[in-house]
């Protein structure tokens, strides 16, 4: 077994302006990478009087789409250049995170944005400060970051210890402002990555205490989730929860499931945890033969007797509207079969069990 969680975690109310003093110590100019977003939640303006108070220049970087492309980062290095930036702040959900990695790579190494994939660069990233504004993604504890080649419709990831950011803040006053529907989303995301990293062949007994861990939160958290009532208590409890599934992942990867929600996401702009969502019922029931005592222990920590419970808590949650074709789904197999294959299923998926998940799932 191995372990390496280098992320420094301050959570709680007002984490950023308690703790303006460790910013200083990154350097003494900074790009922010965010979008428009952060702005309305707060965390901008947090952030920036952070700064202020460290007499740390700041550069902004406010325009990051969901699902960020690859195309996107052309000409990033004369950015950080001329912004003469010592770090990275990522602040938003997965995609200001996932771009705030790109930034830190592309920033120390000058090189086409499609060299990132290469999973080696000659000089370490720049240092990485993450504050999460959505309670999903984990980005703000691991290694990966996420983007969309949008040649390929498909997503594709980079990933090295030395993006990790070196400092996050987790304060739920940033997902405050969040409709239902995204905290529905981001929620169901970090209950597949803990539910994922359970069952990955990659597995360790300190991982697996993680993915109990969150996965309890969002047990216990459900009822107030399908109501859309979170207090300020859930909406911290969630966000903690999910950089716990953020840990997980971190050590194991996930499986086949993330894989397949990709091609949702990229073709048809379902958000990824949604995505995730959807499919995750019936993905289960393929994985079944091979980690029975597993899931019997996933099923019983969301209080379910079987796998037709998670199928109607998903309903419950999304009333999903989204009508899919039988050339869709062949699409999508294509997309993905590959892909998913090659992840550390605990069941081998063949291109049969991937198209009949997304059949059974979504047809």
């Amino acid at each position: 077994m191995t372990y390496y969680m280098p992320t420094r975690i301050i959570s709680g109310k007002n984490a950023v302006a308690d703790n303006t003093a460790l910013l200083s110590k990154f350097g003494k100019s900074v790009l922010i990478v965010t979008s428009p977003s952060s702005r309305k939640n707060g965390a901008l303006d947090d952030v920036l009087h952070a700064l202020d108070q460290q007499g740390i220049k700041n550069h902004i970087v406010d325009n990051v789409r969901p699902n960020p492309s690859v195309a996107s980062f052309t000409g990033a290095h004369e950015i950080i250049k001329k912004a003469g930036a010592d770090f990275i702040i990522g602040i938003g959900g997965g995609s200001p995170l996932d771009a705030a990695k790109a930034y830190a790579v592309l920033g120390a190494n000058d090189m086409p944005p499609m060299r990132l994939f290469d999973n080696a660069w000659l000089k370490s990233p720049l240092p990485i400060v993450a504050i999460p504004t959505t309670a999903g993604t984990g980005s703000e504890v691991t290694p990966y970051s996420i983007l969309t080649i949008e040649e390929e419709t498909m997503k594709r990831s980079f990933a090295g210890p030395d993006i990790f950011p070196k400092l996050c803040f987790l304060d739920a006053a940033y997902t405050a402002t969040l409709p239902r529907s995204v905290c529905v989303d981001t929620a169901v995301d970090f209950l597949t990555h803990a539910v994922e990293g359970y069952l990955c062949t990659g597995a360790s007994p300190l991982s697996d205490a993680l993915a109990v861990e969150a996965m309890s939160v969002f047990a216990a958290e459900l009822p107030n989730i399908e109501r859309g009532d979170l207090s300020c208590d859930s909406r911290q409890r969630l966000l903690y929860a999910s950089s716990v599934a953020g840990m997980v992942i971190s050590q194991t990867r996930t499986i086949g499931l993330h894989a397949m929600g990709y091609a949702l996401t990229t073709v048809r702009d379902i958000p990824h945890g949604r995505a995730n969502g959807l499919l995750l019922a019936e993905f289960l029931k393929v994985m079944q033969p091979g980690c029975r005592d597993k899931i019997k222990t996933v099923l019983g920590l969301l209080g379910m007797k079987g796998i037709d419970g998670v199928a109607n808590m998903i309903k419950r949650l999304f009333d999903d509207k989204n009508v899919f074709t039988a050339d869709e789904i062949e699409r999508f197999t294509v997309l993905t079969a590959a892909n998913s294959a090659a992840r550390p299923n605990p069941v081998a998926l063949s291109r049969g069990d991937v198209r009949d998940i997304f059949a059974k799932s979504l047809l």
